[in-house]
């Protein structure tokens, strides 16, 4: 699809956002070197040491476009608060989308990551794209995902619910146990169950439930504790 999600986080998780100013400074960077490189911005999300970005890039210039944009912020961070070293992480971690599915999930887990981690909720965080698919877009081009939800109204209820958002993205290495809860619950809500009640299904219907929890990224280790199934039965599960 062309179609990535990239994280860029602060150096050892620093802060890269001290007030308003850098926001805006940031988002201002962000319009210009999306024009320059041809890239869509479909979702954005700013949170104090880390960014969320789901860009749409089909002349293969995502590299470029985060280089200057990460590089352009630094040297002016630095300068404004006489800070030195490395600002991000050497590399940003990015994940190539691969259908609309996850495409739509992508985007209502960046929209709502203020509130996955737990600053507040969605209509008291501005510094991410939410608004502008119900008012005038400005860095993002909404007419993908709008297109595949079918109207701003349709965009507002999907995002709504973002109790079943399945969509995890923690760069390498293993879900944090939030992460993994959260997604736990979204996959137990999709099948009309509560979290607790997994292990009681059917076992056609409880191990089709685990096997999405596996696909969702959860370790053995994080179903059995959250579902209270044996590890042993869950390695059956995902062997069979």
């Amino acid at each position: 699809m062309g179609i990535y999600h990239v994280v860029a986080q602060g150096n050892n998780k620093q802060i890269i956002f001290e007030d308003e100013a850098d926001y805006r400074r940031f988002l201002g960077l962000l319009r210009e070197c999306k024009h320059l490189y041809g890239i869509k911005i479909l979702a954005w999300s700013l949170m104090e040491n880390h960014v969320h970005l789901c860009v749409e890039d089909l002349e293969n210039n995502l590299a470029d476009f985060m280089h200057r944009l990460l590089g352009c912020y630094a040297m002016y961070l630095n300068a404004r608060h006489g800070r030195g070293g490395h600002l991000f992480q050497d590399r940003c971690f990015s994940d190539s989308i691969i259908d609309e599915s996850q495409l739509l999930e992508c985007v209502r887990y960046i929209t709502n990551n203020c509130l996955y981690a737990g600053i507040c909720s969605l209509e008291e965080y501005p510094w991410n794209s939410d608004h502008e698919y119900t008012d005038v877009p400005d860095i993002v081009s909404p007419e993908i995902v709008l297109g595949l939800l079918g109207g701003a109204q349709q965009y507002r209820e999907f995002i709504s619910s973002h109790t079943h958002c399945v969509y995890s993205f923690e760069g390498p290495g293993p879900l944090s146990s939030e992460e993994a809860l959260r997604i736990a619950r979204a996959v137990a809500a999709s099948l009309g169950v509560h979290l607790s009640e997994i292990k009681a299904l059917p076992v056609r219907k409880r191990n089709e439930a685990v096997r999405q929890l596996r696909r969702h990224g959860l370790s053995n280790r994080h179903i059995g504790r959250l579902c209270a199934i044996s590890e042993s039965t869950i390695s059956r599960i995902v062997r069979g």
